[in-house]
């Protein structure tokens, strides 16, 4: 299992749009109501801690394999140069490390370890030479179960879904142990609507890491577009208990109650996401519409004014215009 490292995550957020009619929720591209927010994220599951936000694992140290210890001493030497190269992607070194493995290669073109290295210091940046370079370290050595995740990112990256699939699942089968494969398989099936597999491998993701917060805030997703309000916000709330500097989470809390009608929990929620987020206008929006729905008019005003403030989209300005406009609030042209 990869163990927790400070700041593993890359965070990739984006909003989706919810209408809340009086009772069960509709999928909407805009206009007034309740929205939920989505987070995405690309896991590192990692040996040991990396840093700079790098979307790849680390590779792991050359010392200690049975080859390494048998090379001739060009070949140590190459060894060595990819240690190094690991320890400057450790540190956000990305130009130095690829410098490094490069020499490691020229001096033992049958290194997997050195391709696989220059494939994650490579990374996002340079997508298809990552993707050259972890090929070669699969054909060199087909066993080490974070190249094919490594590779699966890639091919994710540039939208090649089922490429991506079958590495996931090859890492898995390789090492049914790391949640981040399970995970990443997971917010996969869940971008083509396979919600039951998705579910499954959040599960498993959870049950192989219960302190990994991000597919328990998958998994409240799908529960919440499955109307298991319960389940969603239990999830919610075990992953605010692990990260509570999240405002995502405290957010898409605040939806599931105040779609349960507990104004009261949601306007809690919200302001809680307003202290970790102030510059949000759809958290003041949503905090506006809980306070309606409690009888605090002038609380609600000040939110509506202060979420319009804030608001630079043309179609969420309009909705909370036309939502004050509604509830008698004051209207604007």
């Amino acid at each position: 299992m990869a163990r927790q490292c400070p700041g593993r995550y890359v965070r990739l957020v984006w909003r989706m749009a919810l209408l809340v009619c009086r009772g069960r929720p509709a999928l909407s591209d805009g206009g007034p109501g309740l929205r939920l927010a989505v987070i995405t994220v690309l896991v590192l599951s990692v040996a040991g801690c990396t840093a700079g936000g790098a979307t790849f694992d680390a590779p792991p140290s050359a010392a200690g394999s049975p080859h390494v210890a048998s090379l001739a001493p060009s070949t140590q030497s190459a060894a060595a140069l990819v240690q190094r190269g690991i320890d400057l992607v450790g540190e956000g070194q990305g130009n130095e490390a690829i410098a490094l493995f490069t020499k490691a290669i020229e001096l033992d073109p049958n290194l997997a370890s050195a391709y696989y290295g220059r494939g994650v210091a490579y990374g996002e940046a340079e997508v298809d030479l990552s993707l050259t370079d972890f090929t070669t370290a699969i054909e060199l050595d087909p066993t080490v179960a974070r190249v094919f995740y490594n590779r699966g990112i890639a091919y994710y990256t540039k939208g090649m879904l089922d490429s991506a699939l079958a590495d996931y699942t090859k890492a898995i089968e390789l090492d049914p142990t790391d949640a981040a494969f399970f995970y990443n398989r997971g917010y996969l099936y869940d971008n083509q609507g396979k919600v039951d597999l998705a579910l499954a491998d959040y599960t498993k993701a959870i049950e192989l890491d219960p302190l990994f917060d991000r597919p328990l805030a998958h998994r409240a997703i799908l529960y919440y577009g499955q109307g298991n309000l319960d389940l969603a916000i239990a999830d919610y709330t075990r992953a605010i208990e692990l990260d509570p500097t999240d405002a995502t989470l405290f957010f898409n809390r605040g939806i599931a109650y105040g779609v349960q009608g507990k104004f009261d929990l949601a306007l809690d929620d919200f302001t809680k996401a307003i202290a970790l987020d102030p510059t949000d206008p759809e958290a003041f929006y949503n905090r506006a519409m809980a306070q309606q729905s409690r009888g605090d008019h002038a609380g609600a005003g000040r939110d509506l004014d202060r979420a319009l403030s804030l608001a630079s989209d043309p179609g969420l300005v309009s909705a909370i215009k036309a939502y004050k406009c509604a509830q008698d609030l004051g209207c604007a042209p």
